[in-house]
């Protein structure tokens, strides 16, 4: 078996190679999109970052809204205390 290559098998050797490499480039191309699309580390920090503070608004909003509650309930109780207190005095004769 003889390793010498005609001029014309060379050539052929030659085109093969030129498309697979053409093929090789696209391909790393498309891996390349791939990864400038990825999300990296520090973006996803980013957003978990984002998510906690959020997480941390919503449960302080979810305290005060609570708490407000709670003072609204104790004013309705004191109102009615008051309501009642000035009752007694109106029918208490001067």
């Amino acid at each position: 078996m003889s390793l010498a290559l005609t001029q014309e098998e060379f050539k052929k050797e030659m085109r093969g190679m030129a498309v697979l490499f053409a093929n090789l480039e696209g391909k790393i191309f498309q891996i390349e999109r791939r990864l400038e699309d990825m999300a990296t580390k520090d973006d996803i920090g980013r957003v978990l970052s984002a998510f906690e503070v959020s997480a941390k608004r919503s449960e302080a909003f979810e305290r005060a809204m609570l708490l407000h509650g709670q003072a609204l309930t104790d004013a309705g109780f004191q109102l009615k205390d008051h309501e009642k207190r000035i009752g007694a005095l109106e029918l208490r004769p001067s």
